[in-house]
């Protein structure tokens, strides 16, 4: 059983990761929103959506259409609850009136040794999975800031089980590099982009989410959605 001073301590580090002045969410919610506006203007010939929250309930009727069998289970398991990433979902319209995603954005901040910040971000990354389950790519977005991203003395980055928790996810893909599009001979990894940084680098993020985008509609093109 925790002692006094251990919840204490607890209660001080969650307060800490959750105030705003030192992590970097209201940042990059901002990014993302700017992201969006940049994309309506260089791809003027489709309708994108920027939407923030997506229901369990949209996720089951995906799911449902995706395996019919999966629908009784649904209906007895699927109450409530969504998903909330950070800098949102971005859509757009494809030609036969459906929406399709091209970017989820989500962002943690942690030190080098505290926090659970990108073990929670595992929650998100299955929920997109699921959502995208019949399509070879895969739009996520995570960004990682914080002393956590800063282990060795000349400012490099040395990966090790933190990172491995969350890029093990998408088939230990490098970070720092684009990755959407998913080979179809090996469907079950799902390849998503990690960016990582010690501060928050606004243009660095907006260029990736911009590339994702990018490289998203190319994908949608060529399964002739778009």
């Amino acid at each position: 059983m925790a002692t006094a001073a251990q919840l204490s301590k607890n209660n001080q580090n969650a307060q800490i990761w959750t105030n705003w002045d030192i992590n970097t969410e209201q940042t990059f919610q901002t990014c993302t929103a700017e992201v969006f506006e940049t994309v309506k203007q260089l791809y003027p010939q489709y309708k994108f959506k920027h939407i923030k929250t997506i229901s369990n309930h949209e996720l089951l009727e995906n799911l449902i259409g995706y395996a019919p069998l999966l629908a009784e289970s649904a209906v007895h398991n699927g109450r409530g609850g969504n998903s909330r990433p950070d800098g949102g979902v971005i859509y757009v319209e494809c030609k036969d009136g459906s929406w399709m995603i091209v970017l989820v954005g989500e962002n943690k901040h942690q030190a080098a040794n505290g926090g659970n910040a990108i073990e929670r971000a595992s929650k998100n990354i299955e929920f997109y999975k699921n959502m995208l389950i019949e399509y070879d790519y895969f739009p996520y977005h995570l960004n990682i800031n914080g002393e956590i991203a800063l282990t060795k003395q000349d400012g490099s980055y040395e990966y090790g089980t933190h990172f491995d928790r969350i890029t093990q996810a998408g088939g230990f893909m490098p970070v720092n590099t684009v990755h959407v599009k998913s080979n179809p001979a090996t469907p079950r990894i799902r390849p998503f982009t990690v960016t990582v940084s010690v501060d928050f680098d606004y243009a660095a993020v907006k260029d990736t989410s911009l590339k994702i985008i990018a490289e998203s509609l190319d994908y949608l093109k060529n399964v002739n959605k778009l």
